[in-house]
């Protein structure tokens, strides 16, 4: 007779943090699309008395060709992207979001409340949203991540033309991870651990080439954005009202229509022990 076993899976507890702190890095593609999430998510806490801060940054502004391919509509064209998203749902939700017309750099003032040091993160917890399209704008958020030793989450949200990708996690490289037999984890690795060529070059795609240029050419499905979005927004879901991470990465493509998830196990956290 066969046997069946099933590898023990472990989730990571935020423990009953009073407030959350989202910023979300990228109002294009994916990260307008997630904005629009986000901002509903922080609306049905508000009514659950949890308190959600959004933050937007991004120095982009709305253009013609934006329109239909992002959601954006023609009366916000010239309007800063992370201003004029924030506009919106503050107005649709009553909220308070604070938006940021600039690149991120791990030095701008908007941060600075964010980098709790351990004894504080029981009152609030803080996860850095990356919807960006090169590896110089991810390099600026490892380098935050890195001056934040773990005290925040990260996860950064990619995709190719029908498929992408979602990794979360807060600890640097060489950080060790504790598990129990409650299962219960201590930590994930950061997403530029978990996936270190998000920190180079893309030897395929051309630098400077926009999500609203691609999907134009052809070369990026209209619908893929939504989906990283979806995917994502679930995730911060799970964050704000679960108050636990339950995986490391989902990946999915579009066609054919598959997705995957990475559950936090032994064996998936294994190649991230140091030795």
């Amino acid at each position: 007779m066969d046997i069946i076993s099933f590898e023990k899976r472990y989730v990571v507890p935020l423990g009953q943090p009073k407030q959350f702190n989202i910023v979300l890095v990228g109002v294009v593609g994916t990260g307008a699309n997630l904005a629009l999430i986000l901002g509903r998510l922080a609306y049905a806490a508000g009514q659950q008395g949890i308190t959600v801060r959004l933050t937007f940054i991004d120095p982009d502004i709305v253009e013609q060709g934006n329109i239909g391919r992002q959601p954006f509509c023609p009366a916000e064209l010239g309007m800063n992207k992370a201003t004029s998203m924030a506009q919106r749902l503050n107005l649709a939700y009553g909220l308070s979001i604070t938006a940021v017309p600039d690149f991120f750099q791990p030095s701008m003032k908007a941060l600075h409340p964010l980098r709790a040091h351990a004894h504080q993160q029981w009152r609030m917890a803080t996860l850095v949203i990356g919807c960006v399209d090169n590896h110089l704008a991810r390099r600026e958020l490892n380098n935050f991540a890195q001056l934040c030793e773990g005290s925040a989450w990260f996860l950064d949200c990619g995709n190719a033309y029908s498929n992408g990708q979602v990794l979360i996690g807060n600890l640097p490289a060489g950080s060790k991870i504790e598990v129990n037999p409650l299962g219960m984890c201590s930590g994930l690795p950061l997403p530029y651990v978990q996936e270190p060529a998000l920190l180079v070059p893309d030897p395929i795609k051309a630098p400077q080439q926009s999500c609203a240029l691609l999907a134009a050419r052809g070369e990026q499905s209209l619908i893929v954005n939504a989906q990283v979005a979806a995917v994502a927004g679930q995730r911060v879901h799970e964050f704000i009202f679960a108050r636990e991470v339950r995986q490391m990465a989902a990946t999915f493509n579009l066609s054919p229509m598959v997705m995957r998830a990475t559950p936090i196990t032994d064996a998936t956290l294994a190649p991230y022990q140091p030795n």
